[in-house]
């Protein structure tokens, strides 16, 4: 019995340590460091672009619909991803390009609450 093609690619999600120390990472939430993860999965090396978007339907994401929304709207903001195509009609799923803009993110600066 033939199990199918099998591929050569690898069967994990790269995360470097660059984004992984980034304050960008660490600014986000639980359930959008998931979401990412999820999208980094669908991720083969071809696509990825404008013209090649990764597809990820809400349904592989795990999570409930509004909380992969919040996650998928934090990711924009900080500069992780970018959507190419809302889906919606039809059902059909999102299509995401990944960004490199979180490198560039900083955090807000806040004034010190100073007491009279």
């Amino acid at each position: 019995m033939s199990r199918g093609k099998r591929s050569n690619k690898p069967s994990f999600v790269r995360l470097d340590r660059r984004l992984l120390r980034s304050p960008a990472y660490k600014a986000l939430k639980p359930s959008a460091i998931a979401v990412y993860i999820q999208i980094l999965y669908g991720y083969n090396g071809n696509n990825g672009t404008k013209s090649k978007p990764i597809v990820c339907p809400y349904s592989k994401m795990g999570l409930a619909p509004a909380t992969v929304k919040k996650a998928l709207d934090e990711l924009v903001r900080l500069g992780f991803i970018k959507f190419v195509q809302r889906g919606g009609l039809y059902n059909q799923p999102n299509s995401y390009e990944l960004r490199q803009d979180w490198q560039h993110w900083q955090p807000p600066k806040t004034k010190a609450n100073f007491r009279k």
